[in-house]
């Protein structure tokens, strides 16, 4: 597999120490099932969900952390020493049939080389490392939820159950969203399954995407709304973030 812009043998190889160095940040290797997030460790011994999970490779790892360092830079440095200790990075990991590119827990972020169709480029990874922070950020600075679903058609409603979110997902081909879901507001296919994961998906896209973002604003009034309540929300957590949200 090619990893656009991504780490070779012949380069210099990225070193966790810099990020420990500039962020404060741990970054490690996933191993064991153990490692993961405490509630997904739980229901796993408990029986509730059966996992697959596998370590990364030293190119994946590395790759990831070169794909990282220029993710990071996109956000004050004094926010990822508040709200982010430590990133997990794995191989693949399915749970109970389905696959999962990344998880959070508190100020700890779990990225994995997994996507639903196959995509496992620098954009995508990427994508996922916004994905899972947006997360924290979000109920770290009360994103204003109900504003949010306001901002939804009448007749919109999303999947919420987790069962029916893992048969959905199993069921599509593509993280790409129907011209229906562009529509009814949703950038990504996989916003369907909560609003979390709606409002994730635009941010992913703001921050690795914004010609395709700007596109969509301009094409879709929903869209261009809740556009507009992430650009607030996010520049009031920091002025620094005016560069990202340009438009």
């Amino acid at each position: 597999m090619f990893f656009a812009n991504s780490y070779t043998k012949s380069q210099e190889p990225i070193s966790t120490k810099e990020f420990k160095k500039n962020y404060n940040l741990i970054i490690k290797k996933i191993k064991s099932i153990e490692q993961l997030p405490p509630f997904n460790v739980f229901r796993i011994l408990n029986g509730e969900i059966e996992v697959i999970l596998t370590p990364p490779t030293e190119i994946q790892f590395l790759n990831y952390l070169s794909i990282l360092q220029d993710a990071l830079n996109k956000y004050p440095t004094e926010l990822i020493h508040q709200h982010l200790k430590e990133i997990f990075i794995g191989g693949s990991y399915h749970q109970n049939g389905g696959i999962i590119s990344g998880l959070y827990n508190k100020d700890i972020v779990y990225l994995f080389y997994n996507s639903q169709d196959g995509d496992n480029s620098s954009t995508f990874l990427e994508q996922t490392f916004h994905h899972e922070f947006s997360s924290i950020l979000i109920h770290a600075y009360d994103f204003p939820a109900f504003d949010w679903l306001k901002l939804n058609p009448e007749n919109f409603e999303y999947i919420i159950n987790p069962i029916k979110i893992n048969e959905y997902m199993n069921s599509i081909e593509t993280y790409k969203a129907t011209e229906l879901q562009l529509t009814q507001g949703l950038v990504s296919s996989y916003g369907q399954s909560n609003a979390e994961n709606d409002i994730n998906s635009y941010i992913e896209l703001i921050f690795t995407q914004p010609k395709k973002m700007q596109a969509l604003v301009n094409t879709y009034p929903i869209i261009k709304l809740k556009y507009q309540m992430i650009k607030k929300f996010y520049l009031s957590i920091s002025p620094q973030f005016h560069t990202t949200f340009s438009f």
